[in-house]
């Protein structure tokens, strides 16, 4: 199956790429070997196609540094940027919320 993915930042990089989603959605929608279209947010123009090869719950604060050096944003590789990107990209974002971290390949 094939799922439209949008993202503020649509940088992504040759190889393995994770993006954080806050809840459960991506985990009940999705599964490994399904793909993801890229897409701006508010746009439908896709940029590029990959592969899902994971998908993990966890609370975000308990994502790793190693998980996270695999970002698609190079500006969200570290904890203190991906927690800004969340609460940017999710107004009112918590730390201790449920994600979804899904690792995908391009």
């Amino acid at each position: 199956m094939n799922h439209k993915m949008e993202f503020f930042n649509p940088v992504v990089h040759e190889g393995l790429n994770i993006t954080i989603r806050r809840g459960l959605k991506w985990d009940r929608i999705s599964k490994l070997g399904d793909t993801v279209s890229i897409v701006k947010t508010g746009s439908e123009d896709v940029l590029r196609t990959g592969t899902i090869v994971g998908l993990k719950l966890c609370q975000f604060s308990s994502i790793s540094e190693d998980e996270l050096a695999f970002e698609h944003d190079p500006e969200c590789t570290n904890k203190e940027g991906a927690l800004k990107a969340m609460e940017r990209s999710y107004p009112g974002f918590k730390e201790t919320e449920v994600v979804t971290v899904v690792s995908f390949w391009i």
